[in-house]
């Protein structure tokens, strides 16, 4: 079995018209010493044709006789890997012909760095870019500044096809957490942001296509609050490197604005079609978790998703915008 330094695993699932891009992006890599996993979840579209038309030696291909999800998939791949580094591609994204040249020095030169990212472009179906995302971060960030900023901003993280994994770091944080079927690329970068730093190449160099299949797009609203909260519960009260007493006053921060956010967000689940009893068990969870009082116009708003029916929240909401420029009027003559 031959050593290689970087495995690429692609999970796939039912994306033979955006596969045969993402591979051939891996393929013209600048770099040359990885492997490429194939893991086929029982795909029922035309992807072995797809992946038949490839013929490359690094190419290794698994498919699986039964659907074992997402999670499960992106869990295949981490066990047929051979590298000493990783990357998750998702199968509707594509790379840079140097992505791999430039985050795996980062990881070869510094021992400390457990996780590499880089910057990256939404695009359309046909590949023309929508808004590119580059974070203003050093090209070697302290882990735990990283995890500072990441619990008081969650949308620090990058895309999780553009980050390039240690992989002993990944194997002794347990991979993908089963328990966190849409947020396990937060828990894990989350998690090796407490054992070791980041290294972060500031370019666009992956390219994540936004099209109605993506997997995040067909969330229920309610169902991701919800799992907003166990992420919070599994990083801030369950994992031993949190309850460091160096970590309290980030710890409450963290809850704090994790619970007014799912609060602020509860119009958009009812909206979205989540139930009463659905409002109220976030709208419970969300109060445990803060551990200062809400701001009285995030209590009103929340409670009015509980209250009114999602045929008159809409006029509801639009009075608290009245309100608020009304009284942000009234503050700007005070001064």
């Amino acid at each position: 079995m031959r050593a290689t330094k970087v495995t690429v695993g692609l999970p796939t699932f039912n994306r033979a018209h955006f596969l045969a891009d993402a591979i051939a992006s891996v393929l013209a890599q600048t770099y040359g010493d990885f492997e490429l996993v194939v893991s086929d979840n029982a795909s029922t579209d035309h992807t072995p044709e797809v992946l038949a038309k490839f013929k490359d030696s690094r190419i290794r291909v698994h498919r699986s006789a039964t659907n074992i999800g997402l999670l499960g998939n992106f869990r295949r791949c981490l066990e047929l890997a051979r590298g000493d580094y990783f990357v998750l591609l998702g199968s509707d994204d594509y790379w840079e012909p140097t992505l791999l040249s430039r985050l795996v020095p980062l990881l070869d030169e510094n021992p400390r760095v457990l996780q590499v990212q880089s910057g990256g472009t939404f695009v359309a179906e046909d590949r023309s870019p929508l808004q590119t995302y580059v974070l203003e971060l050093d090209t070697i960030t302290p882990g735990i500044e990283y995890f500072r900023r990441m619990m008081l901003d969650f949308q620090l993280q990058g895309f999780l096809s553009g980050v390039l994994f240690r992989m002993t770091a990944v194997r002794a944080a347990g991979g993908f957490d089963p328990r966190l079927p849409n947020t396990q690329d937060v828990a894990l970068i989350a998690r090796l942001a407490l054992d070791g730093d980041l290294g972060y190449v500031a370019e666009p160099l992956v390219f994540a296509r936004k099209h109605p299949g993506n997997y995040h797009q067909n969330w229920d609203e309610a169902d991701y609050l919800q799992e907003r909260l166990l992420l919070a519960r599994e990083i801030l009260d369950r994992w031993p490197q949190v309850q460091q007493p160096a970590l309290a006053e980030l710890r409450v921060a963290a809850k704090d604005k994790l619970a007014l956010a799912v609060l602020e967000n509860l119009v958009a689940a009812r909206l979205a079609g989540a139930g009463r009893l659905d409002v109220a068990r976030l709208f419970a969870r969300a109060n445990a978790l803060r551990t200062s009082a809400f701001p009285p116009r995030t209590l009103l708003k929340a409670a009015s998703a509980l209250i009114f029916s999602p045929a008159y929240l809409p006029r509801v909401v639009a009075r608290f915008g009245q309100a608020n420029r009304q009284l942000r009027a009234g503050e700007s003559r005070v001064q």
